[in-house]
């Protein structure tokens, strides 16, 4: 076929062709290019027209076979592809019609329109097979199977493309496209959630071909398979692999610009620098999974340092960062991730969003752990709204948003006050929610906020009371008519009921509650319906129904497990025991919380009593024991389980419980329990019970002396038994005894030994702010005396173990200076050191650490605070002074677990004072004396640097190598490759400059027409160049030499070895090896080789 006779277009690029001089062939392609032009615009239909007309041509006058279009880089006949071109144009209408579906609400109307896309796939696949099966070009039936399959995934038959994809693998093995068959089939695997097929197919893919996007997204689902079945360790290494091919640091910015545009032109769906990004993220989120938090921060930094141009993975990097710490409850260091972003962000709009998420943050944190931190979430909202408010909308949260958020948070204080008791703080916060959700829809109005702030409104109004009630009642009532079909009409009327409830009106909730049930078919309401209209009909004493409505909450809703506690309540109340027991058992196993799981075996318990099978009730309450933390629920069930035990005459095991209950508030329970115990004690004739003989002589002693006694010794059994509040509650009772301070003989007087031991009691049992309240209070008393060294020391500790540090230096100031012969001296000195150094006083805290190892020289940490004196002086620059220091720790201390550390310290102390051989000598006598030491991988990297900084490149890259091979699992490990390629560029281009100096040398000569000599030049370098590109692979070198190389054999007319050289440039192009001047020059002089001489 002659090159006249052959027509080509570019389906991809813009269309041109050369055509024979026969009219129907320029109609033939005339009307291609109309159909490609419509398809371009989005006009399928009208393209497929033309297509077809082109496919359906029959003429004997026209010999269609010689019309050559080309579809991508695949020559086929014109006929051919409009074929498949209306197999394309069928799939973009299938991608329109089922986006378009998506979006609608309309059931009916959205099957209508998925069955229609349906069809237009089934056309898209008619006309790709006919493709395949028909055209004389095995490259476009190709094409054409991948599109198939293209069109199945898009359909999610995955089993379908996996058998296309193996069927295609199998039937051309080396053919390019295998890359993209495998690269279905590792999806489809992946979608299928068959997650080591799909390893399989992506590793397949990934040791079949070296380079090109799907590789990379291949190794990213390799990680991402790993990641979504939690085995985070493996998935990393794959992660990791991505980024460390992609080798961002080399990327210039035309390089990522031009990665950027292909995005914009629709080339790509994410670019590989994207995706190199999400790697890095995943590698932070699999560390954070594992709990190695620094290695995950390091990744998320990675992404906000390296990644910058990419503002949406930056966000996500701070949001991930933010995510990991917030999950383990480390919100300081949450809130520093977004203080983070805000700081280095140049968006306001980015700057925005972390504000807005930052606030949120403490929303999140009060709610969810219990931790009061409303303020603050009310306080970076208000941030918000000062700093970002022009830019809230596009920042996606508008101000609408910002002010219904704020009144959320005002509710949520609200509500957590009001369960505190706090009434009066309730109140308040609830009056601040009320003026937020009234500015979001006076000032702010916005239909996606709108209703529910005048459902919150309605809300606060409902909890203030009082005149506002009825305000409330107004807009639940306002929006039941205005929206009777929307979200908060039912939500309405349910608070329309409890306010019912509230007000004592029991029938008229129930009404309510009743044409709720009637109204809805929402099972979900139902269950709250019937369950709240059980708790009314409850507490109207009608416990039959309220039985019978509690019992119709369904199994599995989230009220099924109290609907069943409480029916068993009225059950019980009503001397139904068997009925309450099968309800009981009902619920028992899916009670959601121990508090519930204890309400459910003490009304076992009382239903057990009930039926006087007292040994399964005695069971029972034991259960409620074990798993009640509520201690008005616990001293019910103990007090039920002594009388259970009682009437089986199990008086022993009664006196334990009913022992526990003498205290309590509960006059009822306290004057019942005195006479059980009484006879208990009567029948096992056990009179040697201590606490019981000592309370008794406590109480019936008329000496306040001798009764003082008593109760001390009683403080000190309930401290020996661990029951602190118990022991502060009897030195309190010593207080209030009319005692004087005499000693009677003794060091102490009683009032100053119950000070101490009230405060002592207070400090084990973790109740820090009332102990610290009491020791003060004793030494404010007793200043001087023989329990003040214990108080000023135990004072000063806890200061220190509460993070007061300023306090706990002066108080630990005034210990060591008053009473320095104390037995608590040492650790006095040591908490003290370590209080100033948090505090980084480093001067006192230097001397401090200095006394305490002058003094207590021998003592366990001495050692340790002559390191805390090196630091503190280092942290002043007296480098001299810690060099002396450090000298003496290894001197004296010889096995100390620090001596590494001392010797690194050192080291440093050197090269700040500008000691630069002591230094190096300081980090080669770490590495010889302690090679494990965690320090050793920094100490020879650094080696490594100081080398690299004199430019002295060998000993630097030996150094280097040394880190690896030494310290490949250190972290400092992980720089290393870099460092070591960018050493070993700088000495292959020393080299180089030899060899281009030699042929500069041969350049002149020829420009001076000095033939001879510079072809001799020439074959001078030549072996020069070659050894370069052989020793040096990998680096620019080896590209510069090549491409020199090549020019030498021009000049000495060897031009197929000039032609091979510049091929293996190119060869290094494709691969990414090489720059696009230097593709560009090896191009333009092979091809004029090839052309002129050749």
């Amino acid at each position: 076929m002659g090159l006249l006779g052959l027509a080509i277009v570019s389906i991809s690029m813009s269309v041109a062709y050369i055509a024979r001089d026969v009219p129907t062939s320029d109609f033939m392609l005339s009307t291609f290019q109309a159909g490609q032009s419509f398809y371009s615009e989005g006009a399928y239909d009208q393209a497929i027209d033309k297509y077809r007309s082109v496919g359906e041509e029959r003429s004997v006058l026209l010999d269609d076979s010689e019309i050559i279009v080309v579809v991508g880089e695949v020559e086929a006949t014109v006929k051919d592809a409009a074929i498949y071109q209306v197999g394309n144009s069928y799939f973009k209408m299938f991608e329109e019609a089922t986006q378009a579906a998506e979006g609608l609400r309309d059931k009916d109307e959205k099957s209508r329109r998925l069955a229609q896309a349906e069809e237009y796939l089934e056309e898209a696949v008619s006309f790709f097979s006919r493709v395949e099966e028909q055209s004389d070009s095995d490259e476009l039936r190709v094409l054409a199977q991948g599109r198939i399959m293209t069109c199945l995934y898009s359909a999610r038959r995955f089993e379908d493309v996996i058998r296309e994809g193996r069927e295609f693998v199998e039937r051309f093995p080396s053919h390019p496209y295998v890359v993209e068959a495998l690269y279905n089939i590792g999806w489809s695997y992946y979608e299928l959630k068959d997650y080591d097929k799909s390893i399989g197919a992506f590793t397949e893919l990934t040791q079949s071909f070296e380079s090109g996007f799907q590789v990379s997204r291949a190794l990213f689902q390799i990680g991402e398979c790993y990641y979504d079945q939690k085995r985070y360790a493996e998935a990393i290494p794959h992660y990791q692999a991505l980024v460390d091919q992609a080798d961002i640091s080399e990327l210039t910015e035309q390089d990522v610009q031009r990665m950027q545009f292909e995005k914009v032109a629709g080339l790509v769906d994410e670019t590989e620098y994207e995706l190199t990004a999400k790697a890095q993220i995943r590698i932070g989120d699999s560390h954070s999974q594992l709990g190695d938090f620094d290695k995950a921060e390091d990744a998320y930094h990675t992404v906000t340092n390296v990644f910058s141009q990419e503002r949406r993975l930056v966000e996500k990097a701070y949001q991930s960062l933010a995510d990991m710490y917030f999950s383990s409850r480390l919100l300081t260091r949450c809130v520093g991730a977004y203080r983070e972003a805000i700081d280095n962000a140049t968006s306001k709009t980015f700057q925005a969003r972390m504000q807005f998420q930052l606030a949120q943050r403490y929303t999140e944190a009060s709610r969810e752990w219990g931790e009061d931190l409303y303020d603050d979430a009310i306080r970076e909202f208000n941030v918000y709204l000062k700093a970002y408010g022009e830019v809230a909308s596009s920042a996606g949260y508008s101000l609408a948003n910002t002010y219904y958020e704020i009144g959320q948070v005002h509710y949520a204080k609200a509500e957590r006050f009001a369960a505190q008791g706090a009434q009066d703080q309730a109140m308040d916060a609830y009056g601040a929610a009320l003026s937020s959700y009234s500015t979001q829809l006076e000032d702010h109005p916005e239909a996606a906020f709108d209703m529910a702030a005048r459902f919150n409104a309605a809300l606060c109004r409902q909890m203030l009371g009082g005149d506002t009630q009825d305000e409330a009642i107004e807009g639940f009532s306002q929006i039941i008519a205005e929206d009777p079909d929307g979200p908060y009409a039912i939500s309405s009327q349910f608070q329309l009921a409890r306010i019912q409830l509230g007000q004592g009106q029991h029938d008229e909730a129930t009404t309510t509650y009743s044409q709720i049930i009637a109204a809805t078919s929402d099972s979900n309401h139902l269950d709250v319906a019937h369950f709240e209209l059980g708790l009314v009909r409850a507490q109207a004493k009608d416990l039959t129904q309220a039985a019978e409505h509690l019992l119709q909450v369904r199994q599995g809703a989230p009220q099924y497990s109290l609907s069943r506690l409480e029916a068993a309540r009225s059950f019980v109340s009503l001397a139904d025991f068997d009925q309450a027991l099968s309800v009981l058992r009902q619920g028992m196993d899916v009670a959601q919380s121990d508090s519930e799981k204890a309400q459910y075996w003490y009304l076992t318990g009382k239903a057990h009593v009930g039926k006087q099978d007292y040994s399964n009730a005695i069971d029972a309450f034991s259960n409620t024991l074990r798993v009640s933390s509520d201690p008005l629920l616990q001293e019910i069930a103990r007090y039920d389980r002594g009388t259970s035990y009682t009437r089986l005459e199990m008086y022993a095991e009664a006196v334990e419980d009913l022992k526990l209950l003498t205290a309590s508030e509960n006059e009822r329970i306290r004057g019942a329990v005195q006479r059980m115990l009484g006879m208990a004690y009567l029948r096992l004739n056990d009179q040697q019970e201590a606490l019981r003989s000592y309370s008794e002589l406590a109480a019936t002693s008329q000496n306040l002396s001798e009764r003082a006694d008593y109760l001390i010794l009683i403080v000190e059994l309930y401290m020996e038994l661990e029951q602190y509040d118990e022991a502060v509650s009897t030195g309190r009772q010593i207080l209030a005894l009319d005692l004087g301070d005499d000693k009677g003989g003794r060091e102490y007087s009683v009032r100053e030994q119950t000070h101490f031991l009230i405060a002592e009691s207070l400090h084990s049992s973790g109740n820090y702010e009332d102990a610290v309240s009491a020791y003060i209070e004793g030494l404010s008393r007793y200043p001087d005396s023989f329990y003040s060294p214990d108080m000023s020391y135990a004072l000063g500790t806890l200061y220190f173990q509460m993070d007061r540090l300023d306090e706990a230096a002066d108080t630990l100031t005034d210990f060591v200076a008053r009473f320095g012969d104390s037995p608590n001296a040492l650790y006095g000195l040591y908490y003290l050191g370590y209080a100033h150094f948090s505090l980084r006083d480093f001067d006192k805290s230097r001397d401090v650490f200095a006394d305490l190892a002058e003094r207590f020289p021998d003592s366990e940490v001495a050692a340790e605070a002559m390191m805390r004196v090196a630091e503190s002086a280092f942290n002043l620059s007296e480098f001299d002074l810690v060099i002396g220091v450090y000298k003496d720790v290894l001197t004296a201390y010889p096995d100390a677990p620090f001596l590494d550390e001392a010797t690194y310290n050192m080291a440093w102390a050197h090269y700040e004072a500008q000691n630069e051989e002591e230094f190096i000598s300081g980090l080669r006598r770490l590495l010889n004396g302690f090679p494990k030491s965690e320090f050793a991988p920094d100490a020879r990297f650094t080696l490594g640097d100081h080398y690299f900084n004199k430019e002295q490149y060998q000993e630097a890259l030996n150094e280097y190598q040394l880190v690896l091979r030494d310290h490949g699992d250190s972290k400092i490990a992980g720089e290393v490759p870099e460092v070591l390629k960018n050493v070993r560029e700088i000495i292959a281009y020393g080299e180089y400059e030899e060899a281009i100096a030699i042929f500069s040398v041969a350049l002149g000569l020829d420009k001076e027409d000095k033939k001879a000599e510079a072809l001799e030049k020439f074959r001078e370098v030549v072996p020069m160049f070659v050894n370069l590109m052989e020793k040096y692979p990998g680096t620019e070198v080896q590209v510069g030499a090549l491409s020199n190389l090549g020019v030498c054999y021009e000049f000495l007319n060897q031009w197929q070895d000039a032609v091979q050289t510049y091929d293996k440039v190119i060869e290094l192009f494709e691969a990414q090896e090489a720059s696009q001047e230097a593709y560009q020059f090896a191009k333009g002089h092979r091809d004029w080789i090839v052309t002129s001489r050749l």
